[in-house]
């Protein structure tokens, strides 16, 4: 099958609609809605008009009354509005984790996975390429999926019943633009009609109408402070619903360093900066070790290393990413009597990161407050310095981490590293990975090496992946259930913006589908295809890699586990 020539229609931008149904009539319907009536049509490019946004990038749904719209926990990208109706939702902990029905993905059999590999699928047509909703309304090539509730709670677990939203209402935009899981589930209440946008459309609508943009980010910002950030914060969760409304007006967002930071990192990546001997390059400082310190800080999104000055260098003691706090060493100072502490260590931001800023005198007398918050920051700062310390005394450790912060592996939930005192280069590994897609191994054993450990160019299932955003089709996406970011071979139209914003160089574009065959245009020019790693989300047992390799030199962690590695080699830690 390897050696077959196939040919197919080069792909487009809109060739595979979001919703194949949508008539002139519906598009006119949503463009007279109030939210889109608002927009100015002609502040959209000519390649991208509004309403070729609502035609390719939104479908009309409809639900009836106790029927599923999204759910806690799964992996979301895309928005909805409601149009008519009314929807409730409940918060994690209201509806029972088996009453909420997750259709979960099944692994191929063995006689799936070779009928598969022989038999590979006609070539895409777009009747038979039905999108699939990043809620749980569709499934590709399926109709609605039926999941409804017999019962649902009247009163939350926090106490009264749960929040109603009506027509007009615009909601799953965190998980649409974070590329985070559903943060609650969402309930259809009576007979309800939903606009779903895709990412790509409300992307395109919010670079071309600024009212929009507005609109959608004071949302986000809303929302998340309260019920994604402060409600699930050690620190926060404790000072109930009164003290954390006080933080939250007094909250400051703050952006810093650059969105594209993956282009500018893979620029420099060649520019090594000098160990330990200048402030680290392109990461802008937010705050300096010595500076007074008047706020604490709460990571919204991104990353930011945690350094601090040992002679004329720096030693990175740890990373901070979503949810982590900063400050908490001179907030403690502050509450034990020292009106003008300082941080103590440096703050900086690794590409691009949201912060929420908050008064440090403020967090102090809402912490006194709370005899729960005030034990938690007691302890967690003890832990803290437990930390600078240990990478004084874990020197190999401590390697690891400036490695892993420069090079940005932190980013990673599975992290290929290869033990190269267990490696005997036998490339069972590779053959492995081969054998499990159809001839062709999805990463190269190349890459760099650190504390005895090769990290080849295989995709990580980052926290943040980046080559999501760039995606003009959506065909690369994360799996609902397990979150790993994959390709869809369908949709895939071989642009290259995953492969060229990924900072890792874990992606290559090939002139092959995922069944080996290779792929020409009605002019005999390649198509090419994204093919990556996709931690063989669907096959039995998990990373062929893993599996394959007889030494148990190969390894998929995330970083805390990638340090626990290294620490078992290190006599002093």
């Amino acid at each position: 099958m390897a050696q077959d020539v196939r040919e197919i229609s080069r792909p487009q931008r809109w060739a595979v609609p979001f919703d194949a149904e949508m008539t002139d009539a519906d598009v006119a319907r949503v463009i007279g809605l109030p939210l889109f009536a608002r927009m100015d049509a002609k502040k959209f490019p000519a390649r991208m008009p509004l309403d070729g946004i609502v035609r390719n990038d939104c479908a009309l749904r409809s639900y009836s009354d106790r029927q599923l719209v999204v759910r806690q926990g799964d992996y979301g990208s895309s928005a909805f509005l409601i149009v008519s109706g009314e929807v409730k939702v409940y918060l994690e902990g209201d509806i029972p984790e088996e009453e909420l029905g997750h259709d979960h993905e099944h692994p191929k059999n063995l006689l799936t996975q070779v009928w598969r590999n022989l038999f590979p699928p006609p070539e895409r047509a777009p009747k038979h390429l039905l999108a699939v909703s990043s809620g749980d309304a569709t499934v590709a090539g399926s109709s609605t999926v039926n999941v409804f509730f017999q019962d649902l709670p009247a009163v939350g677990k926090r106490g009264g019943p749960p929040p109603v939203m009506g027509p007009g209402t615009v909601f799953g935009e965190m998980s649409a633009l974070g590329r985070t899981p559903r943060s609650a589930t969402v309930v259809a209440t009576g007979s309800c009609e939903l606009l779903e946008i895709r990412w790509q459309g409300l992307r395109d609508l919010r670079s071309s109408d600024k009212g929009f943009k507005e609109y959608v980010d004071g949302i986000y910002r809303e929302r998340s402070l309260t019920s994604d950030h402060f409600q699930t914060s050690p620190l926060f969760a404790p000072l109930g619903e009164t003290g954390i409304e006080v933080l939250r007006h007094a909250a400051i967002f703050e952006s810093h360093g650059s969105f594209e930071w993956s282009g500018q990192y893979k620029k420099g990546r060649q520019e090594r900066r000098q160990k330990r001997t200048a402030a680290p390059s392109n990461e802008p400082e937010i705050c300096g070790q010595t500076q007074a310190a008047e706020s604490v800080y709460l990571v919204r999104a991104g990353f930011a290393r945690v350094s601090h000055r040992v002679g004329v260098g720096e030693v990175t003691s740890r990373y901070i990413s979503r949810g982590d706090l900063f400050g908490i060493e001179a907030l403690h100072a502050y509450i034990k009597g020292n009106r003008a502490p300082v941080y103590g260590s440096t703050l900086r931001a690794l590409g691009y990161i949201d912060v929420i800023k908050l008064p440090l005198a403020l967090v102090a007398r809402a912490v006194e407050g709370s005899s729960a918050a005030a034990a938690w920051l007691g302890q967690g700062n003890t832990e803290l310095l437990r930390e600078q310390d240990r990478a004084h005394l874990a020197p190999l450790k401590g390697e690891m981490m400036e490695f892993g912060t420069e090079s940005r592996v932190y980013n990673g939930t599975s992290i290929m590293a290869i033990d190269l005192e267990r490696c005997t280069r036998c490339d069972d590994c590779v053959r492995g990975c081969s054998t499990a897609h159809n001839g062709q191994p999805r990463f190269v054993r190349h890459g760099e090496v650190n504390q005895g450990f090769l990290f080849p160019n295989a995709c990580m299932h980052c926290q943040d992946p980046v080559c999501m955003i760039g995606c003009p089709t959506g065909a690369i996406s994360r799996t609902k259930d397990g979150g790993q970011v994959v390709v869809n071979d369908q949709t895939c139209i071989g642009c290259s913006t995953c492969a060229n914003s990924c900072p890792y160089d874990n992606i290559r574009m090939v002139e092959r589908s995922h069944y080996g065959e290779k792929l020409v245009d009605q002019k005999g020019n390649a198509v090419l295809r994204a093919s990556k790693c996709d931690l063989c989300y669907d096959q039995v047992g998990g990373p062929a890699c893993v599996r394959a390799c007889p030494h148990d030199a190969l390894h998929r962690v995330d970083f805390p586990d990638l340090l626990t590695l290294t620490e078992r080699r290190d006599p002093q830690s």
